[in-house]
C-alpha cells in the first residue's frame, strides 16, 4: 500500500493537481492516530499497528509534498477496533483537516459503519457516494448529499463526518479543477459541458494560445466567412479534429487549415479544406478564426452527433503503390503494431508499454510490422529476434504512416496517434488503455464514437499489460490467423 501511495506522490509531482484517496478497507485508531489496514497485514498485538498499516497523516503529508492544490481523503474504513480496549476506541479518531484539504469518514469518530443490505452490494456510505458522483457539484455538495442519504437509511444510527480547511481551493477561478472537471464530464460523455470547461485549459498553461486581430469563432453564421482552423496540440488531436472542416464548409464557410508540417501531405487528402497551411508558412487573409480543440464546443457536439467516424482521410495511390511494392508478396494477415508514443507527453509513462512486454504475448500465424518511426536500439534487438518488420528509416510523414497502416489487416497499438490516424483511414484498429484513460475514450465501453473501425481494450484495475494482451491475442485468431 506504502508503495501504491508512493507512485501515486510520483504522478502527481509538479502538476498542481487534486489528489483523492478513497480507502474502503479494514481502518482503526490506536492512540488517537488513525491507520488504513492492507488486506495481507497479519496484526496480533496493538504493538504491530505502526509496523504494518499506514498512517492518515502521513498520506497527507505524501500528497501535500507533491504539491498538490487539493487533497480529498475518504474513508469507508469504520469497523470494530480489536485494540479497542488498549489506548484506542471504536472507528477512527477525530482529525482536522491541515490547508487544502477535505477529510470524509463513513461514519463520525468512534463509532462503525453500517454495511448496507445485499441489493446495495456496498456499505450505505459507499453506494451513495457512488451515486452522488454521477452528479457534478462541488465537493463540499456531494458529501453534504451524502450525509443526508446515509442518516436516513440508517436511521440515525449512522452520521457520516467530514473536516475542511480547503479556503478557496475550490473557488470558481481555480483553474486547474475547472479544467480536470471538464475532463470528467468528457470521459463520461457529457461533451457540451466537458468541451465548455476544457476551455480552461488557456489560463492552466495546457497549450499555448495565439494571438490572431481576428476574433474566434463560436458557432457564428459563417455564410460568406473565411475561418481558420488551426491545429494547437499533438498530432492525435489534429488527426481528431480535422474532421470538422466539411462541416464549416457547409456552413458557407471558405476554409483555411493549419497543420504540423508531418502532416501536411496527408491532409491534402481532407475534404472541406479550401487552403491547407503548414506551420510557418504565411496565412492568408481570414475573418475569424478556431483552435482545432475548441470547434466541437463550437459545433454544439454531443456523442449523438459527433461527425465523420471514419473514413474521412485516405492513402495517395501512388504511395500506396510503393508501399505495396516494399512490403511485396502477403503470406499471412499483417498486424502493425505501436507500443509507444511521445515520450514528452505528461501521461506516457502509463499509456505506453515496453515492447518486450509484448513480443511474448503475439500468437504465431501472422506478419507483424512496426509501426513506430523511431526505435531503440534495444527495441531493434527485439524485433529481429521475433521476426517482426520495421520501416522506420523509410517512414518520412504521415502519408507514410497512413499508406503502412492502411495495408494492414489490422492496427493494435496503445493511445498515441497511430490509432487516431489509423481510426481516420478507416482500418480495423485495436487500441490498448490504461486502467485510467484519455478522456476521449471515454469509460467501460469497448467501441469509440469518434471511429467506426475501432474496439478498445481497457488494462483492468491492476493496472497491468499481460491480462489485456493475452485478451488481445486470443481476439486475433478471429482475423484469420
Amino acid at each position: 500500500m506504502s508503495q501504491a501511495i508512493g507512485r501515486l506522490q510520483a504522478d502527481l509531482k509538479g502538476q498542481q493537481a487534486v489528489a483523492m484517496l478513497y480507502y474502503a478497507g479494514h481502518g482503526l485508531q490506536l492512540d488517537w492516530q488513525n491507520y488504513m489496514v492492507p488486506i495481507d497485514a497479519d496484526i496480533d498485538k496493538a504493538e504491530d499497528v505502526p509496523k504494518q498499516t499506514v498512517n492518515i497523516e502521513e498520506v497527507i503529508k505524501t500528497f501535500k509534498s507533491a504539491s498538490t492544490r487539493m487533497n480529498i481523503i475518504v474513508l469507508d474504513a469504520c469497523r470494530d477496533n480489536p485494540f479497542a480496549g488498549s489506548g484506542s476506541g471504536k472507528g477512527l479518531a477525530q482529525l482536522d483537516a491541515p490547508p487544502g484539504t477535505y477529510l470524509a469518514f463513513a461514519t463520525s469518530p468512534g463509532n462503525v459503519a453500517e454495511d448496507g443490505d445485499d441489493a446495495m452490494g456496498n456499505g450505505l456510505f459507499t453506494h451513495f457516494l457512488l451515486k452522488e458522483l454521477q452528479r457534478p457539484a462541488k465537493i463540499e455538495d456531494v458529501f453534504k448529499r451524502v450525509r443526508l442519504q446515509v442518516r436516513q437509511k440508517s436511521q440515525g444510527r449512522q452520521i457520516p463526518w467530514d473536516s475542511s480547511s480547503l479556503e478557496d481551493s475550490l473557488a470558481p477561478d481555480f483553474i486547474e479543477a475547472q479544467m480536470n472537471m471538464g475532463l470528467i464530464h468528457l470521459m463520461r460523455g457529457e461533451l457540451a459541458r466537458g468541451f465548455a470547461l476544457y476551455e480552461w485549459r488557456w489560463q492552466a498553461g495546457e497549450v499555448q494560445s495565439r494571438h490572431f486581430n481576428k476574433p474566434r469563432w463560436q458557432g457564428e453564421d459563417l455564410r460568406g466567412k473565411t475561418i481558420l482552423l488551426h491545429a494547437e496540440q499533438g498530432y492525435g488531436d489534429t488527426l481528431q479534429f480535422c474532421r470538422y472542416a466539411p462541416l464549416l464548409q457547409q456552413r458557407g464557410a471558405r476554409v483555411i487549415l493549419e497543420v504540423p508540417k508531418t502532416l501536411y501531405g496527408l491532409m491534402q487528402s481532407l475534404q472541406g479544406v479550401d487552403d491547407l497551411r503548414a506551420y510557418g508558412e504565411a496565412l492568408p487573409e481570414f475573418d475569424c478564426h478556431c483552435p482545432m480543440l475548441s470547434i466541437a464546443l463550437a459545433m454544439e457536439t454531443t456523442l449523438e452527433t459527433i461527425p465523420n467516424p471514419g473514413p474521412y482521410l485516405f492513402v495517395n495511390p501512388s504511395q500506396r503503390l510503393a508501399w505495396a511494392h516494399a512490403l511485396g508478396e502477403r503470406r499471412l494477415p499483417r498486424i502493425g503494431l505501436a507500443w509507444r508514443g511521445n515520450p514528452q507527453h505528461k501521461n506516457d509513462h502509463n499509456r505506453s508499454m515496453k515492447l518486450e512486454e509484448w513480443v511474448h504475448q503475439l500468437p504465431p500465424g501472422f506478419e507483424y510490422l512496426s509501426l513506430q518511426k523511431e526505435v531503440l536500439a534495444t527495441e531493434e534487438a527485439l524485433l529481429e529476434r521475433f521476426h517482426i518488420r520495421s520501416f522506420g528509416a523509410d517512414i518520412q510523414d504521415f502519408s507514410d504512416t497512413a499508406a503502412l497502416c492502411e495495408a494492414m489487416d489490422a492496427v493494435i497499438c496503445v493511445d498515441t496517434s497511430i490509432a487516431h490516424l489509423a481510426g481516420a483511414l478507416g482500418v480495423k484498429t485495436w487500441v490498448l488503455l490504461t486502467h485510467t484513460p484519455d478522456w476521449r475514450w471515454l469509460l467501460e465501453r469497448q467501441d469509440s464514437p469518434w471511429y467506426d473501425s475501432m474496439r478498445l481494450y481497457r488494462q483492468d484495475v491492476d493496472r497491468q499489460w499481460a491480462p489485456l494482451l493475452q485478451r488481445v491475442a486470443k481476439d486475433l485468431s478471429s482475423i484469420g490467423g
